[in-house]
């Protein structure tokens, strides 16, 4: 069974350039939720950048930048493009209401604002926001293991592999593999199987615990832990621990030479500012695990190297 993430404290975003309007809506959600303020459509792309509401609360007509434009600008920014946005104005024309609309607002309310109604409505969007969250965590989660499955993965690699090239910063990847899976579901039954899959899906999560770590399964018995901004010790050391703790599992596995279910490493170090790819990580990667089960299996087998160079 699947367990979507607790639902945290939302946050939402009010801009109004009337300090009055800004007051009256943050009485009405400070309790609630966390609220920010601005009095500006300027400061209101700054802080929506910066802190990534759950919900915008825009005026229409504020001076310089009108919400119009605001909203314009956070649609066609990516970091901001999937946060819902209300517009409220004084405006009351459809033609006003239709343009609000039309440039992606959730919703559009007129002035005086009625508290009961304001409240509901932002209730009822972040519920939605909540189900819509439920369902992406579903769909990026492996339904055995419950830990990030593939499509995750690619997702995550690749904002990474983008984030380190920009700030230059190494990033690591490991493949893991479950040493002698076959002969264990051959001597153990299916059933087995899948329960170790969960144990080592479980005991490679808690390894990879920093922020920004990912240990996802990359199918059948392969796994893979993204450690960005991690250079070659840090990683190295991370999986030896890894590989010790599903060993001190002890999961009997008579068909395996050790005697317990164990797993081998292969990982790679790279710094994406120089030439490469997110594909050539992964094939290296699959290189060193290659050469892990070369050397006897149940260790780790690091390379630290350019994205470029060529796999073993």
């Amino acid at each position: 069974m699947l367990h979507p993430s607790p639902a945290r404290r939302r946050i939402l975003l009010l801009a109004d350039d009337e300090p009055v309007n800004l007051l009256f809506m943050e009485s009405i959600f400070r309790e609630e939720y966390e609220v920010l303020t601005a009095a500006s459509g300027e400061a209101a792309l700054a802080l929506a950048e910066q802190r990534r509401p759950d919900l915008i609360i825009l005026d229409v007509l504020m001076p310089g930048i009108s919400g119009y434009e605001v909203c314009k600008r956070l649609k066609a920014n990516p970091a901001t493009s999937a946060i819902p946005v209300i517009f409220v104005t004084a405006l009351e024309s459809e033609e006003d209401e239709e343009e609000g609309l039309n440039l992606g607002a959730i919703d559009y309310l007129t002035k005086p604002l009625r508290a009961g109604i304001l409240r509901a409505r932002v209730r009822n969007i972040l519920t939605m926001v909540r189900q819509r969250e439920i369902l992406e965590e579903m769909v990026l989660l492996d339904s055995l293991t419950e830990i990030p499955n593939r499509r995750a993965l690619d997702q995550t690699l690749n904002q990474e592999w983008a984030r380190c090239q920009r700030i230059h910063q190494p990033i690591s990847l490991a493949m893991v593999d479950i040493d002698h899976f076959k002969a264990f579901n051959d001597t153990y039954g299916h059933g087995a199987g899948d329960l170790a899959l969960r144990q080592v899906a479980q005991t490679l999560a808690e390894a990879a615990k920093r922020p920004g770590d990912l240990a996802a399964r990359y199918g059948g018995e392969e796994f893979v832990l993204l450690l960005p901004h991690t250079p070659m010790r840090g990683a190295r050391k991370l999986c030896r621990q890894a590989r010790f703790r599903v060993e001190k599992l002890a999961i009997p596995h008579t068909g395996s030479p050790f005697g317990v279910l164990t797993i081998s490493i292969g990982g790679v170090t790279a710094w994406p500012h120089h030439e490469g790819s997110v594909d050539d990580l992964l094939r290296q990667a699959d290189a060193q695990l290659y050469r892990a089960k070369q050397a006897g299996r149940n260790c780790v087998v690091w390379q630290e190297a350019s994205p470029a160079a060529k796999t073993e």
